[in-house]
C-alpha cells in the first residue's frame, strides 16, 4: 500500500542506520584507545573487576618500592658495620701489640691515641650514618623513670612519659599510658595512698594540682618528668605509677630513703610464668645485676644503656617484658624495658586487608659504649677499655673480640632481613605481572575482532544510507498516479 501520511520503510532504514552508526563509533573508540571498556556502560561488571585489579596493581607496585627502600636502608647499615669490623680488627691488633712486654709505656701512649680515634670513629658511624635523612642505628626505650636524691625528691616519668600538645601545653597523652583496655588510666600513689587517677582528657597540670592539694607534697614538671617532693621531710616519698611508650614499659615505682645503703630488686616477667628476680643488697655492682639476669636461664637479657637498665625478653623480642622493682635513690637512675633495636615496619599491601602485612626489621644502636649482638644482647662497652698499660690491653683483647663477634651477629641479622625483603619483592613483582595480565584480558580490546567489526559496520553504514535513500524515493511513486 502506498501512503503519503507515513513512510515505514524510511523509518526502519533510519533506525537501523542509527544503530549501525553507534556501533561504528564504539568500534572506532576501541581501536583508538586500545580498550574494550571505555565507559561504565560498555561492561559494568567487567569495569568493577578491572578497577579492583588496578587498585591491587597500584598498591603492589608501591609495596615493591617499599621493599626495595627497606633493602637499601639495611644495605647502608651493613656497609657501615663492615667498616666497624675493619676498625675493630685494627683495635684488636693494637690491643695485642700493647699487651706485649716488648712495648714501652711511651709507645703505648701512641697506641692509646690511635685506639681512642678508632672508638671515636665508631661513635661517629653510629651517630651520623643516615638513610633518607633518618638515623640508621638507634635503639628503642627512650622513655625512662628516674629516681633522684635532690631534697628528698622522687621523679616519675622521664622522656616520653609526657607529650607536648599543639598549644605548647603539657598534657597526658593517653596513647602513652599503660593498660590495653583502659589506655587513659594512670594511677599515681604516694607512700601507698592513691593520689590521682588520670582521665583521657586530663592535663599534666591536673595531675600537679592533685599532688599539691594533699598539702604533704609538691609537684612540678621538669624536662618531661613529674618531680614530687615531700614538704618538710628529708625522706624521698615512695611513688608508684606506670607509663608506657611504644609498648616499652617504663618502671615508675621507687622506694628508699635519702642516704640509705644501695639496694635494688628487679623482676622481669613475660606474663606466662617465666620470670627472673635479682636482688642487690648493696654489695653487688650494676654489672653483677646484669650478669645475674643474663645467666638466669629464663630467656631475659639485660644491659645498661645511657643510665637505664634495659631488659629484653629474648624469646619474644618484639614484646615488652613486664618490669617491676624497688631501688634507693641515686643507684641506677632509671629502669626501662626495651625490645632492643628500633623497629622499622616495611608495609606491603595489595590494597585489601587480607593482602596487607608488614615486615619489621630492627637496626640497633652502635657506639663504643654499647656494641650488642643481632638480638640486642651481650652488649660490650669499649669506652671503659684502654691500651695504656699492659694489663689493661690484655683485658681489652677479649672485649674487642666479643665486639667483633657482636658486629658479625648484627650483620647476619641484617642479611637475613635483606633476603626476606628481596624475597617479598620477588613475590610482589610476580603478583603485579599476573594481575596486569588479568586486568588486560578484561579491559583490552581484541584488535582482530574489532577490525572485523569496523569493516562490517562500515559496509552496513553505506548500505543503510543507500536503503534510506531508496525508501525516501518510494513516496514519489504516488505522484505518478495523479498524472
Amino acid at each position: 500500500m502506498l501512503s503519503i501520511l507515513s513512510n515505514p520503510a524510511s523509518l526502519a532504514a533510519e533506525n537501523q542506520l542509527g544503530i549501525t552508526n553507534m556501533s561504528l563509533q564504539n568500534t572506532l573508540l576501541q581501536l583508538s584507545s586500545g580498550q574494550r571498556i571505555n565507559s561504565g556502560a560498555d561492561d559494568p561488571a567487567g569495569l568493577a573487576i578491572a578497577n579492583g585489579l588496578q587498585a591491587n596493581i597500584s598498591a603492589l607496585t608501591q609495596s615493591a618500592s617499599n621493599a626495595n627502600d627497606g633493602v637499601g636502608e639495611l644495605q647502608v647499615a651493613d656497609g657501615a658495620l663492615a667498616q666497624v669490623t675493619t676498625l675493630l680488627n685494627q683495635a684488636v691488633t693494637l690491643a695485642t701489640e700493647s699487651a706485649s712486654g716488648t712495648v714501652s709505656d711511651s709507645q703505648r701512649v701512641a697506641i692509646q691515641a690511635e685506639y681512642s680515634s678508632i672508638l671515636s670513629e665508631i661513635n661517629r658511624i653510629g651517630t651520623n650514618t643516615t638513610y633518607n635523612s633518618s638515623q640508621v642505628f638507634q635503639n628503642v626505650g627512650d622513655a625512662t623513670s628516674t629516681a633522684t636524691n635532690l631534697a628528698a625528691t622522687t621523679t616519675l616519668g622521664g622522656q616520653g612519659g609526657f607529650a607536648t600538645s599543639a598549644d605548647n601545653g603539657l598534657s597526658l597523652n593517653s596513647a602513652l599510658l599503660s593498660g590495653a583496655n583502659n589506655p587513659s588510666g594512670l594511677t599515681l600513689t604516694i607512700n601507698g595512698n592513691t593520689v590521682y587517677t588520670a582521665q583521657a582528657t586530663d592535663t599534666v597540670q591536673n595531675l600537679v594540682d592533685a599532688v599539691n592539694a594533699t598539702g604533704q607534697f609538691t609537684a612540678s614538671v621538669a624536662s618531661g618528668s613529674l618531680v614530687i617532693t615531700a614538704i618538710g621531710n628529708t625522706t624521698a616519698p615512695t611513688v608508684a605509677g606506670t607509663l608506657t611508650t611504644n609498648a616499652h614499659t617504663v618502671l615508675g615505682a621507687f622506694t628508699g630513703t635519702a642516704g640509705s645503703s644501695t639496694a635494688v630488686t628487679v623482676t622481669a616477667s613475660d606474663g606466662s610464668g617465666r620470670h627472673v628476680t635479682v636482688t642487690d643488697n648493696g654489695g653487688l655492682t650494676v654489672q653483677n645485676l646484669i650478669t645475674a639476669i643474663d645467666n638466669s636461664q629464663e630467656g631475659f637479657a639485660a644491659e645498661l644503656n645511657n643510665g637505664s637498665l634495659v631488659i629484653t625478653d629474648m624469646n619474644a623480642p618484639t614484646d615488652s617484658p613486664a618490669i617491676s622493682g624497688t631501688m634507693t635513690t641515686g643507684v641506677l637512675g632509671a629502669f626501662s624495658s626495651s625490645t632492643g633495636p628500633a623497629l622499622t615496619s616495611i608495609y606491603l599491601s595489595d590494597s585489601t586487608s587480607a593482602g596487607s602485612s608488614a615486615i619489621t626489621v630492627g637496626i640497633g644502636a652502635i657506639s663504643s659504649s654499647s656494641i650488642a649482638d643481632g638480638n640486642g644482647g651481650n652488649a660490650v662497652n669499649l669506652s671503659n677499655t684502654n691500651l695504656s698499660t699492659q694489663g689493661a690491653a690484655e683485658s681489652a683483647v677479649s672485649s674487642i673480640n666479643q665486639a667483633i663477634q657482636n658486629v658479625a651477629s648484627m650483620r647476619g641479622s641484617l642479611g637475613a632481613s635483606i633476603n626476606r625483603l628481596q624475597s617479598a619483592g620477588n613475590v610482589i613483582n610476580a603478583q603485579v605481572q599476573n594481575l596486569t595480565a588479568a586486568e588486560d584480558g578484561i579491559t583490552a580490546a581484541d584488535i582482530p575482532s574489532t577490525v572485523a567489526n569496523l569493516t562490517k559496520y562500515s559496509i552496513l553504514e553505506q548500505t543503510g544510507v543507500a536503503a534510506l535513500s531508496q525508501a525516501n524515493q518510494m513516496q514519489q511513486l504516488v505522484l505518478k498516479l495523479l498524472q
